[in-house]
């Protein structure tokens, strides 16, 4: 009964030993209600095609379809060969993008600068794209390139609470910490960890002047080290042949964080960098992360440890990070992205202030031709 409030794209799915009476039996309900029906786009089977997505009941996998998938990755490329792409292009290639990350949850973060970008300017305007953008949309292609669906043949599997973390910014003290709670492990047995950021690791925290600015990035550069260091990549090993993801949640007294974790996407710096990269050690996990909010009285264990007071824990079971420099973990993406984020902000505000000045002026503005826009010119 659920599929007659449709009017277009449907679909139906059954199981069983008898799978294909349902599915005939709708058919037929639907052609003695005359509803009609346009035979020739009519599809069946365990691999299909649906508005764009693609689902394999075979092997238990949804994503986009391949040829999506094949068109973003090289509409990337060309962008990031050519270096420029008008605005207007751009915030239409975004929207497909943002479709491509539907079921792809993992590639969405990265679409947060490249949003902040085309927001800054005519839609006709063709400026140097920045070389963060660059990056981004590279990386985005590969992804692309390698996979365009994900395993599902197992259900979730939610974990519960794993482990606790703070953040901590008063001036030049700046420090993170957080230790594994998994199934109420006394703190006195639990393995932890504990750093100190300066100018030198960790620039971007003092870029701003006033490091308690950028405490959301810190907060989610804490939960990035408590999945890097207290979650190792081999303790979510699947057997052969079995994909599904696993869900577990950090609490933190951020409650900022947990919506952002909901909603995969940012375009905040350098919060978003992080996020990224949070995002691609999650995907190394095939795991999902929730961050809990809870009250910072029952967050003083990780409170502690960013006050340098370890009185609560064994140090015997600390993680050390080698003299404390971000730069020794094995991160996928973040460095080069930091690298460049300087550069980036300085271009974003250049970008800015023409914006402003081209709107001032009256001549922003240029009435779309037709087919000019990308549905026409790359239909996909």
């Amino acid at each position: 009964m659920w599929l007659l409030l449709y009017a277009d794209d449907g679909l139906a799915t059954a199981g069983g030993p008898w799978f294909e009476r349902p599915l005939l039996f709708h058919l037929f309900l639907l052609m003695v209600l005359g509803t009609p029906l346009k035979w020739p786009k009519v599809r069946g089977g365990v691999q299909l095609e649906w508005v764009g997505y693609w689902i394999d009941f075979a092997w238990f996998e949804m994503g986009v379809s391949a040829k999506r998938a094949a068109w973003a990755a090289a509409w990337l490329s060309d962008k990031v060969r050519e270096r420029r792409v008008p605005l207007g292009e751009l915030k239409e290639g975004l929207g497909r993008l943002v479709f491509v990350t539907g079921p792809l949850d993992h590639l969405r973060p990265l679409l947060g600068p490249l949003f902040a970008w085309a927001a800054n300017g005519a839609r006709f305007a063709r400026p140097k794209l920045p070389v963060m953008v660059l990056l981004l949309m590279e990386y985005l292609a590969e992804e692309l390139r390698t996979s365009h669906a994900t395993g599902c043949r197992e259900p979730p599997k939610e974990l519960g609470e794993l482990f606790r973390l703070d953040a901590k910014a008063e001036g030049d003290d700046v420090a993170v910490g957080g230790w594994l709670s998994r199934d109420g492990t006394p703190t006195k047995e639990a393995p932890w960890f504990a750093l100190r950021l300066t100018r030198k690791t960790a620039p971007w925290a003092f870029a701003r002047g006033e490091t308690f600015r950028v405490i959301a990035s810190l907060e989610l550069l804490g939960v990035l080290l408590g999945v890097m260091l207290l979650l190792p990549v081999a303790d979510f090993t699947r057997p052969a042949g079995s994909t599904g993801v696993v869900t577990f949640a950090c609490g933190t007294d951020n409650r900022g964080n947990s919506f952002l974790l909901d909603r995969m996407l940012t375009t905040k710096y350098p919060l978003g960098l992080i996020l990224i990269e949070l995002s691609h050690q999650l995907r190394l996990r095939n795991a999902a992360l929730q961050a809990r909010w809870i009250p910072r009285l029952q967050n003083e264990e990780a409170d502690a440890l960013t006050n340098w007071d370890f009185r609560h824990f064994d140090k015997k079971l600390r993680i050390v990070v080698p003299d404390e420099d971000l730069s020794s973990l094995d991160f996928g993406i973040l460095p080069r992205l930091l690298a460049t984020g300087e550069a980036y902000l300085a271009e974003l505000s250049v970008a800015k202030e023409q914006a402003k000045a081209e709107s001032a002026a009256g001549w922003t503005y240029r009435k779309k031709r037709a087919g000019e826009a990308l549905k026409d010119r790359q239909p996909w």
